[in-house]
């Protein structure tokens, strides 16, 4: 990344949107990507949509768009085995933390996890970095929806992948898939990749 200047320079003008995709679901890893520009760059984006709503053509060639757009993106997988063992919240902070730091952006925009985004922000806050954030911020800003939307392609690559080694068919992950209970009803109480501590009384399932 933006190699040959002053790092002290660059950091000056480095703009960089974070947001998730994967928390609520039962199965697999929780994704959290970070996307950034230089500030020139950041004040020129179009907004391209977020997860949820953005054109299929998006989604599929999100790779190729940000190389385009000169922006940068990173992600960090978090297991699902990890997952289980701590707080999702305290996760996403850290995850948070780390791609901010690794990034040398001067202001994070966050989707906000928590019930406050005061809180978030004096969580991560830095004296060299300014945070905001905001709930929904990936549907008010082209770089936290463009993460929001590497997140969810991670994701969706993910499960692809599994499904190409097993042979199964895991669905979107969330417990309102018809596929996804299928899977887990399969292969219960032993499925691969399941947060265990999920509840899964809708599920009525059996030893």
């Amino acid at each position: 990344m933006c190699t040959n200047q002053n790092q002290e320079t660059l950091h000056q003008y480095i703009i960089g949107g974070i947001d998730e995709a994967n928390k609520g679901e039962a199965i697999g890893p929780l994704f959290i990507s970070i996307c950034y520009a230089k500030k020139q760059i950041y004040q020129g984006l179009s907004y391209y949509g977020d997860s949820k709503n953005c054109k299929k053509t998006t989604l599929e060639t999100i790779d190729n768009l940000l190389g385009t757009l000169n922006v940068y993106h990173k992600t960090i997988q978090v297991s699902a085995e990890i997952v289980d063992k701590r707080n999702i919240n305290d996760l996403l902070c850290e995850a948070q933390c780390k791609l901010l730091q690794q990034t040398n952006v001067s202001v994070g925009l966050v989707d906000c996890h928590l019930r406050c985004p005061l809180q978030l922000t004096k969580i991560l806050e830095k004296p060299n970095l300014k945070v905001i954030c905001k709930h929904k911020f990936d549907t008010l800003d082209p770089l936290v929806g463009l993460a929001s939307i590497v997140a969810k392609k991670r994701k969706i690559q993910w499960f692809a992948s599994i499904e190409r080694q097993t042979g199964a068919v895991m669905g979107t992950g969330n417990l309102g898939d018809a596929q996804t209970k299928a899977y887990i009803k399969k292969h219960y109480p032993t499925v691969p990749y399941l947060r265990k501590k999920w509840d899964l009384k809708s599920l009525q399932l059996s030893q």
